[in-house]
């Protein structure tokens, strides 16, 4: 399979270059310049090949220690899983061989991803627009995110080396880890340009860690009766989940595909820049509708506070005056009970209007 994505690629790079060179009608820019299209193309196609391949590559220079016991050895030796005849071990001259071999691969592919990475920052601080020849790897994401096509390729690299080098409980521990990791870190940044191509590569994720997760589910509970509502909730949710990424794939394809074939005169990403700024500008009216809003509460709430300190004064005077013509008239004065009473109950009022006077 690598080698067929390999050959359709350079077919194609081949036949695109004889009809740059061959075609009366073919730009005469691009003929001028043909070493610096030629380039272009040539990192074009290397990084795609990168990004493609990366995995069976890694599969590839790992062999040397995906190392796996047959359980007949007393010596308790490990052989290649690859190669059942090499022994996983230091001295034997042709398995440290290949373990040199290993190292320079894993050297290189590091030197690869690191060269990469670093040509991504420097696009994105040139003063060329876009990413210049690595445009074909962040041309689909934020500007800001520019390089999570890097990310992508750790996150495959991560998930493969998590089974490819473990087995049993501790792949699916790492398997799960790089899942929940690679998941928690698209949801917070959403690095796509198209919403849907963002919920789709969601969807996804989620899709792929239930997978993950309903192995070590269905490999305990798969003789219980307790578990069988478990492992048929299971298998719905997945199944949902799976049919939403695929439907959500589906409609993120047709809506790049619509509106890449859009012939307006503006190019793709003018026009999702262009419909960035509508939503922007959306976006601040819906927010000052809504400060405003939020300023009319608050003078009115300043209103009602400003009138209930005009008010209460008014109708503390008004119990004031209630409460003294309530003892005025409750006790006649020429009796000793009746001034007690009078007396006892003034000093009740002052208490009223001043709370602090009850201590004493």
């Amino acid at each position: 399979m690598p080698l067929i994505l390999v050959g359709i690629v350079v077919a194609y790079s081949v036949l695109k270059l004889i009809s740059v060179c061959c075609s009366s009608t073919a730009n005469h820019e691009v003929r001028k310049h043909l070493i610096r299209f030629l380039v272009h193309k040539a990192v074009t196609v290397l990084s795609s090949l990168f990004t493609a391949l990366s995995i069976f590559y890694m599969r590839a220079v790992l062999r040397p220690f995906n190392c796996i016991g047959d359980g007949t050895d007393s010596n308790g030796i490990a052989y290649m899983a690859s190669s059942p005849d090499i022994p996983c071990i230091a001295d034997d001259a042709e398995y440290a061989e290949l373990v040199s071999l290993s190292t320079i691969g894993l050297a290189v592919y590091a030197g690869c991803y690191a060269l990469i990475s670093l040509g991504l920052v420097v696009e994105m601080r040139s003063d060329r627009p876009g990413l210049g020849t690595l445009a074909f790897l962040g041309d689909k994401y934020e500007e800001e995110f520019y390089y999570w096509e890097m990310v992508v390729v750790a996150r495959k690299l991560g998930l493969m080396l998590s089974f490819y080098l473990f087995s049993d409980s501790q792949a699916w521990l790492c398997g799960t880890t790089v899942l929940v990791v690679a998941l928690t870190v698209h949801a917070a940044a959403r690095p796509y340009e198209d919403p849907t191509v963002d919920w789709s590569d969601f969807l996804t994720l989620v899709a792929n860690l239930l997978i993950l997760v309903s192995g070590p589910v269905f490999t305990v509970l798969h003789d219980t009766d307790s578990g069988a509502m478990f492992r048929q909730t299971l298998e719905f949710v997945g199944a949902v989940v799976m049919t939403a990424a695929v439907v959500m794939a589906g409609v993120a394809q047709r809506h790049v595909w619509v509106a890449v074939r859009q012939k307006d005169g503006d190019d793709y990403k003018v026009r999702v820049v262009r419909a960035r700024v509508l939503e922007a500008k959306e976006r601040v009216a819906a927010l000052e509708h809504q400060l405003e809003n939020a300023v009319a509460v608050d003078a009115e709430l300043e209103r009602r506070k400003e009138e209930e300190g005009i008010f209460k004064p008014e109708l503390a005077q008004t119990l004031e005056g209630v409460l003294e013509n309530a003892i005025d008239t409750s006790a006649p004065e020429d009796d000793a009970a009746g001034r007690a009473s009078k007396s006892v109950r003034k000093a009740e009022m002052q208490v009223f209007k001043n709370p602090m006077l009850a201590n004493d």
